[in-house]
């Protein structure tokens, strides 16, 4: 009956070990790629707060350019008025 059996204790108690080792390494894998995936979620977040920060001071820049058009516009206007009486 021993004849038959393939691998010896020792080589079974080696593979056990083996095996452990390497879902122990799968799972470190597996912690690192969810620490990159935080890391570049927190990276990714900070750079849409930056790009929303600089829409919002285009978009203040923009009302304030066109203010400034109005008035022009207005005084224009008015100028022309006095001229054509």
């Amino acid at each position: 009956m021993r004849e038959i059996l393939i691998f010896t204790n020792t080589e079974l108690n080696l593979l056990i070990v083996l095996g452990l080792f390497f879902c122990v390494f799968l799972l470190f894998l597996n912690y690192k790629s969810i620490y990159m995936a935080n890391f570049f979620n927190k990276v990714f977040e900070q750079q849409n707060e930056n790009h929303k920060k600089y829409v919002e001071e285009n978009i203040n820049l923009i009302k304030s350019i066109n203010k400034e058009l109005q008035k022009l516009k207005t005084e224009t206007n008015y100028l022309k008025g006095e001229r054509d009486k």
